[in-house]
């Protein structure tokens, strides 16, 4: 079984529906509780250390090569990490990524130890739910 066949993350998609339309002190718990609980989809960058991609050379990979995580930003300029819920949100938004998937403590612990990283956002493109440094920070 693939890794998004075995993902699935329907009460919090649910739970995050369930916010937007009525934004409430037991709504916000319940997408707290629903989100650390889940695994999610996060669009990822092979590059060299000199910021080169090594899937466009034609020799060998290097072995120093990492793999990065692709963000998005505000509209103030800051960086997001990005958490899809399933691969239908990721590739609605790129259909053709790379990526991988991680929980919600590796996203608070990318976050609180990345200053370049604002924050992340659940399913940018659709809920749009956002935590933000100061609330991981905060609850974590």
């Amino acid at each position: 079984m693939s890794d998004k066949e075995a993902i699935h993350n329907e009460k919090l998609v649910q739970s995050l529906r369930e916010w937007n339309d009525e934004k409430n002190r037991a709504n916000f718990y319940t997408v707290l509780g629903d989100a650390a609980k889940a695994v999610y989809f996060i669009p990822v960058k092979l590059l060299n250390p000199d910021g080169s991609d090594p899937i466009d050379s034609d020799g060998p990979i290097d072995p120093n090569a990492k793999l990065v995580y692709c963000t998005i930003s505000d509209q103030s300029g800051i960086r997001l990490l990005t958490a899809f819920t399933s691969v239908k949100e990721l590739t609605n938004w790129q259909p053709t990524v790379q990526y991988t998937t991680i929980s919600f403590d590796q996203y608070v612990n990318a976050v609180k130890s990345n200053e370049a990283y604002g924050g992340f956002v659940i399913n940018p493109f659709s809920e749009n739910f956002l935590f933000t440094k100061d609330q991981l920070n905060y609850f974590f």
